[in-house]
């Protein structure tokens, strides 16, 4: 049921981030790897557009939630490499808006999800 609710889901709003983004937790409660990005990509492209519109040259601060979805898909699916450019992507994110301990926590996940998915 939660499924095909999600699917219709970022249709309501197709350029508000959050609405993009959300379905990816159904997804990936589900192990549908594949979708959660997909919805995390799209998710990415609408924060990156709303930000560089409403705010040029500050980073969108929901890249590291995205992210820290999308490295956690890319581990299940065994796409260690695709995991590794979003962690150097994630490593070079700053100038957001404004503080916030949701960016700083997934700062903070995204390397040591990697390093533990991969018994390092």
């Amino acid at each position: 049921m939660c499924v095909e609710t999600a699917r219709h889901y970022d249709k309501i709003a197709p350029e508000a981030p959050h609405a993009l983004h959300m379905p990816s937790y159904i997804y990936s409660i589900l192990g549908m790897w594949e979708d959660s990005v997909s919805s995390n990509v799209a998710a990415r492209k609408a924060a990156e557009d709303y930000w560089a519109k409403n705010t040029p040259g500050k980073t969108a601060p929901a890249l590291p939630h995205l992210f820290d979805f999308m490295v956690t898909a890319d581990l299940q699916m065994a796409k260690d490499g695709a995991a590794t450019q979003l962690v150097e992507a994630s490593t070079g994110l700053s100038n957001f808006p404004f503080p916030s301990l949701a960016i700083d926590t997934a700062l903070a996940a995204i390397p040591a999800r990697y390093a533990l998915d991969r018994g390092q």
